[in-house]
């Protein structure tokens, strides 16, 4: 006769993988040591944690106040609370800082599923070709940004640029780099006449190209496939003479620092046409990026033009020099000086009032977003298909604070 099967008991291991943690004691039965009676109402509340508990008939009842319990003070409770909630908010705040970058560029692993990919992120190789100077400090955020974001997704990056302002060795560096085959090109166009003929190449053979800091006018007319980067240059600029011109600017100097680049330009047209909203004007001052020389040139402007009363720095590297000259001279009190991009001696000059603001791009973003871009490009062959706005924004007193620490670190 054939046998039945045998059941087997549930072990006590299935039973605690059914959801209950503590041990389940049936009516009439016992217990295991060291465990608690389950009651279906006797889960704890998060505000009742650490408090001291009693049984009932029933299970567990409400926890009893102790006398210190019952002696406690409001203003000490409320005092642990706030306690509590501030260490809570700066690890918030901190979290915020770290992850403010990454809200709008989620790791690309993260979105698509890794048999989606076209390539690899080790295989993934940009390069980035820039008219910005060795001694410039805008450019030392782009690719400080540049290297964050090559970190944070695997791929690999190449930084070139002239050591000074050089459009010629520009177009050489970007036919070597159209010559090397990357699966993304980044570069910056201050002169179109000169660049256009090394860009289009790039674009021919096959290579996304996507431009930063300037030349956003090339990109449709060239078939380039994205800009990222600021506003309209001259549109920054002209913002820049109203605030000068509201400020009660009658004449103002441009110091202008690469000569030959047309963005500069446009910031200082930009910048005349809106001082003389308010019937001031406006005269260009050539420099170079040689502390002394530059210090020299604006002094000896300076002298020859007593009236001067407003002055717009079209970028912060001469910051410092020019603030002390200005100091050792008595003239600082007499300007009201503008300046673009964002450095520490920037902020503690407008934090001392010693400058009025200055006009930020975010150029960290420059650098990190066209390398998140360009691989998700090779990758899953995905690319956004209008402009991606990294600023302007204006940093007066009221911010320059905030910002400062994020400056120290090389982010802004």
């Amino acid at each position: 006769m054939p046998t039945r099967p045998v059941r087997l008991k549930r072990s006590s291991r299935r039973r605690r993988r059914s959801g209950r943690k503590n041990t389940i004691s049936c009516a009439g039965s016992r217990a295991q040591p060291g465990s608690r009676p389950w009651h279906p109402t006797a889960r704890r509340s998060p505000t009742l944690r650490g408090m001291p508990r009693r049984h009932d008939g029933s299970g567990l009842a409400p926890p009893l106040r102790s006398e210190r319990d019952a002696g406690e003070k409001p203003q000490a409770k409320n005092e642990q609370r706030d306690r509590t909630m501030k260490r809570m908010l700066n690890g918030a705040v901190r979290g915020a800082l770290a992850a403010a970058v990454l809200a709008t560029t989620v790791s690309l692993a993260a979105v698509f599923p890794a048999a989606a990919q076209v390539k690899k992120p080790q295989d993934v190789r940009i390069v980035f070709v820039t008219h910005g100077q060795a001694n410039d400090n805008y450019w030392t955020v782009v690719k400080n940004g540049m290297k964050a974001a090559s970190d944070a997704l695997g791929v690999k990056v190449d930084y070139r640029a002239p050591e000074t302002f050089d459009v010629v060795k520009m177009g050489q560096m970007i036919e070597a780099a159209t010559a090397s085959h990357p699966d993304g090109l980044v570069v910056s166009i201050p002169d179109a006449t000169a660049l256009q003929g090394p860009v289009e190449a790039a674009k021919a053979a096959g290579i996304p190209v996507v431009v930063i800091d300037s030349g956003e006018d090339q990109v449709k007319p060239w078939g380039l496939d994205l800009f990222v980067g600021g506003g309209s240059e001259y549109q920054n600029g002209l913002k820049s003479g109203e605030i000068l011109g509201k400020a009660g600017v009658k004449e103002a100097v441009c110091v202008n620092h690469e000569v030959g680049n047309v963005s500069q330009d446009q910031r200082c047209q930009g910048l005349t046409d809106g001082l003389a909203k308010t019937g001031g004007k406006t005269e260009v001052v050539a420099v170079t990026l040689d502390p002394t020389d530059a210090t020299r040139r604006i002094e000896g402007f300076m002298a020859s033009h007593p009236n001067v009363d407003g002055m717009m720095l079209l970028g912060t590297t001469l910051a410092g020099p020019i603030l002390q000259m200005l100091d050792e001279r008595g003239l600082s009190g007499k300007l009201k000086i503008g300046a673009y991009d964002i450095s520490p001696e920037v902020l503690d000059a407008i934090s001392n009032d010693k400058m009025l603001f200055t006009i930020d791009s975010q150029q960290y973003l420059m650098g990190y977003l066209p390398v998140v871009l360009l691989a998700g490009k090779a990758m899953y062959k995905t690319l956004p298909t209008e402009p991606v706005r990294t600023g302007p924004s204006i940093i007066t007193k009221a911010e320059a604070g905030a910002v400062k620490q994020l400056a120290d670190e090389g982010i802004r």
